[in-house]
């Protein structure tokens, strides 16, 4: 019993281990990237992870183990861009490439709108 109860944390801590190594750090922040202008691009990414273990016990026919053990292990990992932190001189932005409603590109258009309006009247103050 105790032989089925240390395959069945093996294969839990295999699953998680591969898991792991596959939404480390560097899948979600990207590594930057440097344009030949000087700007500093930074991917930066959505991991969605779904993962399930299941196993059991059932009679053996031979009778040479009382109760043998079957399972298994599955899971899925999902990583989706969201958009980039761009950085220059004197801003750093985030620029968003997921779908979004009508609603968000509106209000997202008019923070870039006020935005501009706002560097133009600080330029003509000074």
């Amino acid at each position: 019993m105790e032989d089925n109860q240390n395959y069945l944390d093996d294969l839990i801590n295999s699953s998680i281990d591969k898991i792991k190594s596959l939404a480390e750090t560097n899948t979600i922040i990207g590594d930057p990237i440097v344009s030949p202008t000087g700007k500093i691009i930074v991917p930066v990414s959505k991991v969605s992870v779904g993962f399930v273990v299941g196993g059991g016990q059932y009679n053996s026919i031979n009778k040479k183990l009382p109760y043998p053990l079957a399972g298994g292990s599955g899971g899925g990992l999902s990583v989706t861009p969201i958009g980039f932190i761009v950085e220059d001189e004197t801003s750093i932005k985030f620029i968003d490439v997921e779908n979004k409603t009508a609603y968000q590109t509106i209000l997202n258009l008019a923070n870039v709108i006020i935005d501009k309006l706002d560097k133009k009247v600080n330029k003509n103050e000074k």
